[in-house]
């Protein structure tokens, strides 16, 4: 899509047979009929079939400490989709959200932790510095036997 000139919005899962194969497009809310123009830089929603499979789930990646960049370009990776972005009073502009970083997610990542296919996980970000340095000192604990 990218080579398109779009960029992947959000992604759906509905019954099918087929488990991830791309069944429509979405443009704001409606499915893009055939020969539908679509402006180059505007964000398609995809829709894939889940398998019809009970098995839909996918691990939640770890996203702290990661730019929403980073963060969506893992999501997307992992059929999940990025829910609110919930920045903290040192945000104030949308150049301030490109570079902050998340120190908060919900739900959390927990080792072996599951969620179902397309959901959303909430960000939380910053640019306070000292909340950025207590992430980087609890990997360093962590690592720590």
């Amino acid at each position: 899509m990218k080579n398109l000139g779009l960029n992947v919005g959000r992604i759906e899962y509905i019954p099918s047979n087929f488990k991830n194969l791309v069944l429509d497009f979405k443009y704001e809310g409606n499915i893009i009929e055939p020969n539908s123009l679509i402006q180059k830089g505007e964000t398609v929603d995809i829709v894939l079939g889940n398998g019809n499979t009970s098995n839909d789930q996918v691990a939640i990646p770890s996203l702290v400490g990661k730019t929403l960049a980073e963060a969506k370009a893992i999501l997307l990776r992992a059929f999940l989709n990025v829910g609110e972005i919930l920045p903290d009073n040192t945000i104030k502009t949308e150049a301030d959200q490109s570079t902050a970083i998340i120190y908060q997610q919900e739900p959390e990542f927990e080792e072996n932790m599951t969620m179902k296919m397309g959901g959303d996980i909430t960000l939380y970000l910053t640019k306070d510095k000292e909340k950025i340095m207590a992430l980087d000192s609890l990997s360093i604990e962590e690592l720590q036997p």
